[in-house]
């Protein structure tokens, strides 16, 4: 029984979208991965506590929803552990992340452990000056759309990995292959959600230093925060 189990989800896809009161877009999103996505998949919004109507939108297109009762920023460990498919592909809900791309994803993800969406232009002036400074082995570290293998489920939900940008330096931390994606940067004069210039860029230095920090002590077999 357990082999046929393995062997129903072993080329199953698993696409995740969160969403925090999306409920305006996340219905073209839905549809457009639908028409993207050829192989069998399962389909998760994470409701990060909205006010409005995502969930029930979800729901009505055949989406799984996972509730947050307060915002978590988006899938939390312990999400992780719903997904069953081989690959697990997040993007956003609020239309910065094309699915066209996520064939590119799935095809990626047979030979590196985690997949990220380069983006050809930078949000905010914060990220090319750190990815110059620490040299991480890809362009865009602080990507959204974000794919890695399920083998990492368990060591992500081992170290508590909160957000795609933290699992990313828990996978390289632990010795896993990463390779990028070119993808369409979102319009230039789309607002932030981390606010105006000054605060956005606190916030991404705030986030990449607890990252950051994070993933070393995963290197060094700390796991504890």
């Amino acid at each position: 029984r357990y082999k046929n189990l393995h062997s129903r989800f072993n080329h199953m896809i698993t696409i995740v979208i969160p969403a925090r009161n999306e409920e305006k877009n996340i219905a073209e999103v839905i549809k457009q991965v639908k028409r993207a996505v050829k192989e069998k998949f399962e389909l998760f919004v994470i409701d990060d506590a909205s006010t409005d109507n995502t969930a029930k939108v979800a729901k009505s297109l055949g989406a799984r929803v996972i509730h947050h009762k307060i915002p978590q920023g988006g899938v939390w460990a312990k999400d992780l552990r719903f997904f069953k498919g081989r690959f697990i592909i997040s993007l956003d809900a609020d239309m910065e992340h094309d699915p066209k791309y996520l064939p590119r994803f799935i095809k990626a993800l047979n030979s590196c452990d985690l997949v990220l969406g380069t983006r050809d232009r930078f949000s905010r002036i914060a990220e090319p000056i750190l990815q110059t400074l620490f040299c991480l082995p890809t362009s865009d570290f602080f990507t959204g759309f974000v794919g890695f293998r399920r083998k990492w489920v368990p060591q992500l939900v081992k170290h508590e990995c909160r957000l795609w940008q933290e699992s990313f330096f828990a996978i390289h931390a632990l010795g896993g292959t990463v390779c990028g994606v070119p993808i369409r940067s979102p319009p230039a004069n789309r607002p932030s959600r981390f606010g105006g210039a000054i605060k956005s860029n606190l916030k991404e230095l705030m986030f990449f230093q607890r990252y950051y920090r994070h993933g070393r002590r995963i290197k060094r077999g700390l796991c504890h925060r």
